[in-house]
């Protein structure tokens, strides 16, 4: 992007634009793509400036980050720079590439960074439960959170804190309250995916649905090596129409 100016065009009703500094995959990152640059804050700076001038003004640019490729010494860096570069907002995810998705994500690194920007700071990572939801924003003291595998594993966690932070009585969705979901799911794989890649797609949701639900365990097991999507259809209870 560096020289190379241009103006973006967003899709309508489109709120914000915001690069994602923090994507660990391999396959990015040999490209030069997300986590790897948080080793240039200079860099970080350059590609959230041009992209500032190149969207609408009434556009907000975001950003996110994690603590860092291989460790944290250059987090706080990294945070200024996108802070100086014209970010509005930055979403910091709590653990270095390296660290993966591995606990513990580092929530106090996230009340530092807040202390060198002057941006809204929004804290990721590690967010399963309405009880993680209160630690993490005691430990890092940012008023917002950004919930994602969480919210794969608990299709109701949003609801969950919205109603903590109502005061109200948190009641969790129920493994019957899930099932129609769980087959419109599937029912969307068969339509949007081929038939080879439909069942993975299926298990992984069911993967991170045993964090939160025993029963998910019992279907995941049942499932494990069914590649039949006929077969699958049979065992959800949702046979399609041929």
């Amino acid at each position: 992007m560096p020289g190379r100016e241009r103006r973006v065009r967003l899709r309508a009703g489109r709120t914000g634009a915001g690069p994602d500094f923090g994507c660990p995959a391999k396959t990015v990152n040999r490209s030069r793509g997300g986590a790897v640059l948080l080793k240039e804050p200079e860099l970080l700076h350059t590609i959230v400036s041009q992209v500032r001038r190149a969207v609408p003004k009434p556009i907000p640019v975001t950003a996110k980050m994690r603590l860092g490729y291989e460790n944290t010494d250059l987090a706080l860096d990294c945070a200024r720079a996108l802070a100086d570069g014209g970010a509005a907002q930055i979403v910091v995810h709590a653990r270095t590439k390296v660290d993966g998705y591995k606990p513990p994500a580092h929530w106090e690194w996230i009340a530092r960074i807040q202390e060198v920007v002057k941006v809204p700071v929004v804290a990721n990572g590690e967010i399963w439960t309405v009880e993680d939801w209160r630690r993490c924003r005691e430990i890092c003291g940012a008023r917002d959170i950004m919930i994602g595998r969480g919210l794969v594993a608990r299709p109701d966690l949003a609801r969950q804190i919205a109603a903590a932070q109502k005061g109200e009585e948190v009641v969790p969705m129920t493994w019957a309250e899930l099932q129609p979901i769980l087959r419109v799911f599937w029912q969307q794989c068969l339509v949007k995916m081929t038939l080879i890649q439909a069942p993975g797609r299926l298990k992984q949701w069911l993967a991170l649905l045993t964090k939160s639900y025993p029963e998910a365990t019992v279907l995941f097991d049942t499932l494990r090596r069914e590649t039949d999507c006929a077969r699958i259809s049979v065992l959800l209870g949702c046979l399609t129409k041929s």
